[in-house]
Parts: C-alpha cells; structure tokens; sequence
C-alpha cells in the first residue's frame, strides 16, 4: 500500500474518534515528538499527527520539535505544504494549547564566506520584486544568514549568448566542461564536482558531453542499464524472437549488426537479411562466426536464453557493468515469475528507467544529479547550468473550482484546466489565480535556493542573456533575476558574459588520501553442454512405482499448468522445471505431451489464448472470510468467465460442487461465469464441462 493511500486511510478512522482510541490502537505511548524537514509534510499527515502530539503535549514531560526550512520546500507536487510551516513559525496558527518556542538558526556551517555573502544579497533582493503574497516576501527577507567559515570562496555567473533554443543541448553542456577544466587547474579534484540540473533530461545532455571528451561521471539517471547499446540489442533480440514479423524491429537488431561485423555497405546487408525468416536470418550469421538456432534458443529458459546471446554475438569482450546488472535482472525475474519472454519484456519496459547500475563512491569522478535529489546534500563545488527556468511555466496544470452541488450531480468542486482566465471568473476564480501564482513564485524560488546553497568551496551558475534588443529583461526567469541583480549592484554590461565574486583558487590544500579503486570482475560464460555436469532431479526418486508415477505426474502437471497461460509458454515451463532439476530429459516428453494435449483439447484451446484475462491459482476472499483458490479463471474479450479445475482419479461429487461454490463467489462479484470444466489428468485426459 502506498503511503498517501494509508495517510489517508489513518485520516478518515480517526477524525470523529476520542483520542485514547489512537494510542489504544498504536499499543505504546510516545511522550516525545521529532519531526525533522517538516516543510514537506502533507496536510494529511499533519493532520494524523496533531492528536498524538497534543495527547503528549497534554502530560507533564511531554515535547515536541519540529525542524525545517520553508525556502528549501520543493516538494509540492507530492503532498508538501509549506504553507503549514510558515503559518506555525508566524504564530498565525498553533493547533496545541501549549506555547510554541521558536529558535532562528542563522548560521552557515556549510559554505564559504563569499556564497554566503552572494546568496545573502540575491535572495534579498529578489524578495523585493518577486513575490505577490506577503507571507512569502517575509520568508526571504529575513533569509540572511550569517558566516562560519572565513576563507573567501567563489562564485561565478555566466550568461551565454545563444538564440535558438535547439543549441541549449550543445552550449550548455561545453560550458560545463570548460568549468570542470578549469576547476582542475586550480587545484580541485572531479570527485569535489558535482553538477545539477532541474530536468533529468538536462542530466543526460551533460553527462553524454562529458563522457565523450573522457570525463567519468556518477548519475543515477546516466547509469541506467537501458542506456548501453548491448543491453537494448539484447531486448531487441528477445523481442524479434516472440515477433518474427516486426520488421521495425529487425532493422533495429540488423543496424546494431552492421555496426557490430564493420559491415561497409549497409543498405546491402539490409536487404540480403531483412525478408529472411528468423531461422535463415540467424543462419545468416554464421559467415560472421555467430552459430546460434532461433527454435534453439526458444527451448532455452529466459535467463539460459539471455546469456547465449552475450555468449554467441560476442557482445562482451572482458567485462561489461550494464550487461552483468542486465542479467541480474532476468535472474531475479525468474526466480519471482517465471521465464515468460513477454512478461519479462513487458517488466522490464515498466522498470527500464529505473533500473541503473550502482556506482560506489569513492571514485574520482563528476556528480551529476537533479537538483531535488541533492536536497540535504553538499559538495565542494557546484556547477548549475540551465538556468533559466520560467518560474510561470507549467504542463497542463489543473485548479480545483468550488461549483454547486445541485447543478453537478452533488459534485462540490470541477478539475478545471488552469489558465489566466481563472482571474476573469468571479472573485473565487480571481483568488484561486492569485494563489496559484504565489505558489508558483515559493516553489521555483525555493528550488533555485536549493540549488544554489549546495556548494561549501565554489559556485558556478551557467545562465542565458535573457535580454531583448530593446534592453528589456525577463525578470520572469531565472537568467533575468540574475542580470536584474547583477543591474542592482552596478555590475551589468550588456558586452560583459562573465561575472565573478571572490578568487577561484583553492583556499586550502587537499589532503593526499587513498582513491578506492574498483574493477569489474572479468564476464565469463560457458554453455551448459559444456560443462559436463549430470544432474539426477529428485522426482527421478519417485517413479520406481506405477503409483508413485501415477501421483508425481499428476503433482507435477498440476504445478506446471499453474504457470502456463498461454500454448506459448508451454516450452518455458517445460524447460524451466528441467533447468530447476524437477523432472529430468525423460520426463520432459511425456509431461509436454500431455500438457499439449490440455491446451489443444477442443474445449479447452480457447481458454489459452493470448487475448484473454487469465488467473492461475489466485486467491479468493468470500463474505464469510472463506478462501476459495481455482486453479484457473478465464475472461475472455465478451466478459465471459471461464472456471476450471485440474483433478487426477475418478469422478466424484465433491469435485462438481466445489466448482459451484467457485461460481457463487465470481457471479457475487458480478462475473458472468458461461463455463465451468473438470479436466481429469490420468492416462488419458478427460474434460467434463457442467
């Protein structure tokens, strides 16, 4: 369950309830409270928390502290509210009967003394002109903070002079570079670096940049497993082999083919390969040394599958950390679900701009991270290009619009696109505006001051001339504040790029220290075959007898069935309980033709194919608090729901009342169930349909 749908769930038991209800269900009485980046907290878990707290607030050593900073609150858009904050360090509210306390805490134990001095001034200045809600203005004039360290540091402002926004991609990204450059002439290391971006996307443009001029990096977002071209060869492949048909996709594999066997005429190659079966297609790559079967591969399991293609395409040389995570994956994957090659594909597709590699630290390397993951963070220099951020720009925003209940089906409030005619409504529309706005203003402002209060040695903040060729500024973005500012202090010449405050030498000298060295182990992978390791499976133990094989096939028949969703998995599974040593080669056969014949049974083929909605072996709760579990549920595309059960032996009433109990529970919730069937696995397979 996720934790807004429990903030909610606590919010709605508890609200007309006596408070000792609260601490009868929790079991055990806290008298203190911690509540730490309090800016961030949602109305609702504020709300949960405020009867707890009052409870202990109530007894004679009860406390509670609540910490945080309402300019570092950026995190709106899932919950937080730091409205509630401000409100409580104004004294406009306390929802306790206790006295509050409030403690300032104006130092800067973090940065040097002139990204101090450069984030004083600024924020001041910006609170001035920015802000429409009082409450905000108030925030950021009193924002000053006071200086710990008294070495001088250094703050750089660059403006980049570029017109066409299809450039950003390449200036930026250089700048960057060029600022790393000089960074290590004065003395600082790539470890010390860490860049931020407002938009993973801007990550990406840096860290490619970077990479190609031979800069090592660390991002979450550029380490993602998806990224290195051998892995997306291998999905591709898996892919090409369940749509043989998909000639998108087979110019895709054939591209990175070309590449991969220096094939000099790529238009030729494509046409000699590209109306090839997938039989002759793979055949196709013997003349260059790759010798591996298509229906070969199909009877391999998933992971066994995906280690024959790094194997047999050669696709790493010593050692590759995207391709050995790439495998971690499909091995965790089938030991959870299976070696289903389309769930995996459609897994992986859900988690592919998740799943990155995990880089240590202690490597001598550029950060580079969004600026809402380095909340809370520090790092000796930062360097924030893109800044020039609209503090008004949205994505298809939306405003709750209060309407009368009678005129909307007892509805008392529309999700209404946002837009500025919000203000030409009425009076609530004008206020919804205005308010909207402010909340635009705190936000953004907030996450430039974030960014900019990151950096304990150095600040470089890489900006756009934002100024038009009749001298007016946009003082709506970022890159305008800054020239704004810069105009405040009697600095700005429209010639003038580059402004800087302090010396960009490094006030102290780096301490010699041991760099941990990581290196990837070298990728070793060897067929099975050649192995030669001979594997006895423990249900080999129990076929010494007619019984025992009568009982242990029907066993496994059973286990097998509940994995099969479609024909098309049959081989996974069949090959899957080989791989795992619960039946040997001798089994397989016997075992994949009776399944064959259940799935191809004229009764039952409908209830295997792949449009419709299938559910093996899944629990069932009824009113009673009965569990109920069918061995298969069927819906197919009319809403039509299908029961059916596997037995081994005779007949017996109790087998055809169980499936009606199966039909009671489906048609309790509302499922139309047309067919129920009996599928009795002997030497023969018999299908009784009710």
């Amino acid at each position: 369950m996720l934790i807004s749908e429990f903030n909610t769930i606590i919010s709605n038991e508890i609200k007309n309830q006596p408070i000792p209800l609260i601490y009868e269900r929790i079991g055990e009485k806290f008298n203190h409270y911690f509540i730490d980046e309090f800016q961030d907290t949602s109305v609702l878990q504020w709300g949960n928390l405020i009867p707890l707290i009052d409870n202990s607030l109530s007894a004679e050593n009860g406390s509670a502290l609540l910490v945080g900073d309402a300019k570092q609150a950026i995190y709106r858009w899932r919950g937080g509210k730091a409205e509630q904050f401000i409100d409580l360090f104004n004294e406009k509210v306390n929802p306790f009967q206790v006295e509050a306390k409030i403690d300032n805490l104006p130092t800067n134990y973090r940065s040097l003394k002139e990204i101090v001095t450069f984030n004083n001034g600024f924020f001041k200045f910006l609170s001035n002109g920015v802000f429409e809600n009082k409450d905000y203005e108030t925030l950021y004039q009193n924002a000053h903070q006071t200086i710990d360290k008294n070495e001088n540091g250094y703050v750089e402002l660059t403006l980049l002079d570029f017109d066409r926004d299809d450039d950003k991609d390449e200036v930026y990204p250089s700048k960057v570079l060029e600022t790393i450059t000089r960074c290590i002439k004065n003395g600082f290391s790539l470890e010390d670096i860490c860049v931020l971006v407002r938009k993973q996307k801007e990550g990406v443009a840096v860290a490619n940049y970077l990479s190609q001029n031979n800069i090592p990096i660390i991002s979450s977002e550029t380490l993602l497993v998806y990224n290195a071209p051998e892995v997306q060869f291998i999905v591709h492949v898996l892919t090409l082999l369940i749509r043989p048909k998909n000639d998108e996709l087979k110019v895709t594999v054939l591209n990175y083919l070309a590449s991969a066997f220096n094939v000099t005429d790529k238009h030729a190659f494509f046409v000699k390969h590209l109306d090839l079966s997938m039989p002759q297609l793979f055949k196709s790559f013997e003349q260059f040394e790759v010798f591996v079967d298509s229906q070969t591969l199909l009877q391999l399991s998933l992971y066994d599958l995906t280690e024959t293609l790094i194997r047999a395409f050669n696709l790493v040389e010593t050692s590759n950390a995207y391709v050995q995570f790439f495998l971690d994956v499909v091995l965790d994957y089938t030991h959870k679900k299976g070696s289903d090659i389309s769930g995996f594909l459609e897994y992986f597709s859900k988690k592919k701009n998740s799943l990155s590699i995990v880089s240590p630290q202690g490597q001598n390397a550029v950060q580079i991270m969004t600026i809402h993951k380095s909340k809370g963070l520090e790092f000796p220099i930062v360097i924030f290009p893109y800044a020039e951020l609209d503090i008004y720009f949205e994505i298809d925003p939306k405003e709750w619009f209060p309407v009368e209940p009678e005129n909307y089906n007892g509805f008392s409030n529309a999700l209404l696109n946002y837009s500025k005619d919000f203000e030409h409504f009425d009076k609530t529309g004008f206020d919804i505006y205005n308010n909207h706005k402010a909340k635009q203003e705190l936000d953004n402002i907030n996450v430039l001051y974030v960014a900019l209060t990151r950096a304990i040695e150095q600040l470089y903040v890489i900006s756009k001339k934002e100024v038009s060729s009749k001298g007016v500024v946009n003082d709506k973005k970022y890159s305008g504040m800054f020239i704004n500012y810069l105009i405040h202090l009697g600095l700005w010449n429209d010639s003038t790029l580059t402004y800087s405050f302090g010396s960009p030498e490094k006030p102290n000298k780096k301490e010699d220290r041991d760099i941990l060295i990581l290196e990837e182990q070298d990728f070793i992978s060897t067929a099975k075959e050649d192995h030669n390791i001979k594997i006895v499976a423990n249900s080999g133990y129990l076929w010494d007898t007619h019984q025992e094989e009568a009982i242990e096939k029907g066993n496994l028949i059973h286990a097998m069935m509940s994995k099969i969703k479609t024909k098309d998995d049959v081989d996974y599974v069949v090959n899957d309980f080989l791989e795992a040593s619960m039946i040997d080669s001798n089994q397989m056969d016997s075992l994949k033709k009776t399944i064959l014949e259940i799935v191809e049974h004229p009764k039952l083929k409908d209830c295997f194919i792949p449009d419709n909605m299938i559910h093996n072996e899944r629990d069932i709760i009824t009113k009673k608090g009965q569990i109920l579990r069918p061995d298969r549920i069927v819906i197919n595309s009319k809403k039509e729901t299908y029961i059916i059960d596997y037995k081994t032996g005779r007949e017996d009433k109790s087998h055809f009342q169980q499936l009606i109990s199966y039909q009671d529970v489906l048609e309790s919730m509302h499922l139309n169930v047309t067919k129920k069937f009996l599928v009795y696995i002997n030497n023969t397979i018999e299908v009784k349909e009710l």
